[in-house]
């Protein structure tokens, strides 16, 4: 049984406004999940209940924080693999402010890219720590600007 109904192609800029639309969505989630520590010692003498909730909810931090990275870098990469940034297809006549934007913010990017790089090749018990060397707020500047050139 065939469809008559035919899915249209998403514009670079389409793919960039539903992109931004899910960062939006995962750093709420991130900032109504936030980050909590257990100790070593206080986690291999807990009951089993309590480690359960434990990793549970350190689970979904982790999750949402993974999926920042990506949409992030997804938007405002600048290597040749990402196909859908503003860097690489910026919208019109805001190229020169993306530019100066990701040149000033050139250090936190690269943050942002070994963060993201570690958190997916190093699963570890270091994991939550290459989350944290960016802070929200570095990561909401980012946003904020994203918003402005998109919308």
């Amino acid at each position: 049984m065939e469809s008559n109904f035919e899915i249209p192609q998403f514009t670079i800029e389409d793919s960039q406004k539903a992109l931004f639309s899910m960062l939006k969505f995962g750093f709420e989630l991130c900032l109504k999940t936030p980050k909590i520590t257990c100790d070593r010692y206080h986690f291999a003498f807990a009951p089993e209940e309590e480690k359960r909730k434990f990793l549970e909810y350190d689970t979904k931090c982790e999750s949402y924080r993974m999926l920042v990275f990506n949409y992030l870098i997804a938007l405002i990469g600048n290597r040749k693999n990402d196909k859908c940034s503003i860097y690489h297809y910026p919208p019109a006549g805001k190229e020169d402010e993306i530019k100066n934007f990701l040149e000033i913010n050139k250090e936190l990017i690269e943050k942002i890219y070994q963060a993201r790089n570690k958190i997916y090749s190093h699963f570890d018990v270091d994991f939550g720590k290459n989350t944290e060397i960016i802070e929200n707020c570095e990561m909401q500047k980012i946003i904020d600007f994203i918003q402005t050139v998109l919308f």
